[in-house]
Parts: C-alpha cells; sequence; structure tokens
C-alpha cells in the first residue's frame, strides 16, 4: 500500500512540475487555444506547437467524438467526430483517409467518408511523433502511451502540420489518432492540370513528355501531349505544391517547368517549343 501511495504521488508531482515548466515556456509558441487552470500539462513536448491537454476529462483513452462533445473551452473548435486511428506502436508512413492495412498498420476512419486522394505522413520513434503533415486540416492529435493514458494536442482552428508531439512520461507511442476538419471546401477534392505545347508560329506539337512531381511525396506521373499539342492530369491532390516539366530529344521549351499551387482545376498551362537545330543556329 505504501509503494502504490508513493507511486501515485511522484506521478501526480512530476505533472504539476511539468505543468509549470511548460506554462513557462509556454510564450515561445503561437498557442492556439486557451487552456483551463485544471489542465495538467508536460514540458516533453515543449518543441511542439501547442501545450497537450493530459487525459481530458479523466479520459485516459479519448475519441475524437469524446473531444467533439466535450464542454472544455480549449476543444470548442472541433466540431465533427472524423477521425483517423493508425492502431500501431509508433506508426511510420504515408496513409490514406481510409480504413484497411496501410504500411503494415491497421487504420481505422470514423465519421467521414473515405477519401484515397488525401493523406497523413508521419515520422514517429519510440515515445514521440518527430514530425506529422497532413493534406486534410488537423483539429487535435490523439497520443497514445501506456498505462498513464494520453496527450491531446488541440490545433485551433487547425494544423497541417506540427513536430515533436510526446506521450505521457514518454512512455511508447501505442496508437495515434488524427481528427480533422472534413468540411474542406475546394481543397477536398481532386483536381486537373492541363495545358498545350506548340511551337513559335502557333502549331502543336505532339509526342511531348510532361511529368508532374508532387514536391511533399516526391511521386510524379507522365504523359505525352496528343496530336493537337495537349495534356492533360486528373485526380491530382490539391492543397500541394507540384513541378510540371516538359522535355523532348527535338525541342527545347520556354519555360521549360512551372511551379504551381494547386487548389483548383488550373487548365492553359502552355510551353512554347523551340527547335534545338534553329536554337543552335541562332546561337552561332
Amino acid at each position: 500500500m505504501k509503494l502504490k501511495s508513493f507511486s501515485n504521488s511522484f506521478l501526480s508531482l512530476f505533472l504539476f512540475s511539468a505543468a509549470l515548466l511548460c506554462l513557462a515556456g509556454i510564450s515561445s509558441f503561437e498557442v492556439m487555444a486557451q487552456k483551463s487552470s485544471d489542465h495538467l500539462q508536460t514540458p516533453s513536448a515543449s518543441d511542439a506547437g501547442v501545450c497537450p491537454i493530459f487525459n481530458p476529462g479523466g479520459n485516459k483513452n479519448p475519441t475524437c467524438a469524446d473531444l467533439n462533445n466535450s464542454d472544455d473551452p480549449s476543444l470548442a473548435h472541433i466540431t465533427t467526430n472524423a477521425s483517423l486511428k493508425l492502431d500501431r506502436q509508433s506508426p511510420n508512413g504515408q496513409f490514406t483517409f481510409t480504413s484497411g492495412n496501410q504500411n503494415g498498420t491497421s487504420t481505422e476512419l470514423t465519421g467521414a467518408n473515405e477519401d484515397g486522394f488525401r493523406s497523413v505522413t508521419i515520422n514517429s520513434t519510440d515515445s514521440i511523433i518527430n514530425s506529422f503533415s497532413s493534406q486534410k486540416l488537423i483539429t487535435a492529435v490523439i497520443v497514445k502511451g501506456g498505462n498513464e493514458g494520453s496527450f491531446v494536442y488541440p490545433y485551433s482552428p487547425g494544423t497541417h502540420n506540427d513536430a515533436n508531439l510526446t506521450t505521457p512520461t514518454n512512455q511508447d507511442i501505442s496508437h495515434v489518432v488524427f481528427c480533422f476538419d472534413n468540411s474542406v471546401g475546394p481543397t477536398a477534392a481532386p483536381a486537373t492540370v492541363s495545358g498545350r505545347i506548340g511551337n513559335e508560329r502557333g502549331k502543336p506539337v505532339a509526342r511531348v513528355l510532361v511529368t508532374v512531381i508532387s514536391l511533399s511525396t516526391g511521386e510524379y506521373l507522365q504523359t505525352q501531349t496528343d496530336m493537337s499539342g495537349r495534356y492533360r492530369f486528373e485526380n491530382l491532390p490539391t492543397g500541394e505544391d507540384y513541378l510540371v516539366t516538359v522535355s523532348s530529344r527535338k525541342y527545347t521549351f520556354t519555360p521549360n517547368n512551372r511551379l504551381i499551387s494547386l487548389l483548383e482545376n488550373l487548365a492553359d498551362l502552355d510551353f512554347v517549343a523551340l527547335q534545338r537545330e534553329s536554337l543552335f543556329q541562332t546561337n552561332r
């Protein structure tokens, strides 16, 4: 009995001291929500964008639905039950907002329609989420670790990325839940990028290789212009930056690439083709 009493007292003292340290350093961050005075906070995540809430409402295993239904003012910005749970110890990789098995991790989507075009990328080690980046607006991240419960990181009104999120008392991560805003308008749907390639006289140039590269993932798609000099890419995730490049053995181009931030359908992304031989003769 004495040993148990000492252990509980030690944990209470640790969390109380941690709260003071986190509050002392809070001025160095842009804290997006006002925490109520009865929240226990920790310095173990002092590098994160917000300070966490320890077991909100005394719940060691909260869900996004629990946060949505909470009377806590610091969680008032959470208005849906939409969540993606990564049910694996220290998950890593890119995960679409769908239920299933991805990268050896069980994923559970709740409160929203499946979206295979949007994903969240996470890098975690033991008790810490080193970083995460999401194509949906994240309103909170729940980091569960061991028997002590969870830290909830509330982002008001929301964020697409953060780093250095930890579990209570640095126990290994048992699962991570992303609460997200599923009401995003144009950025919630994929978009199309299209254009035309012609020569200096405006005549179409066929069989030009066009490549679109996602700057966030490094993934790319390729196509060739048709007989009308036109190309088209469909179902590209919005809210991302892309590099569009063109290449051909017969031509050089102006410009030879275009950097775009894709928020909606983008047409008329055109390029002008110059024959390599005529360019060489001009330079002579």
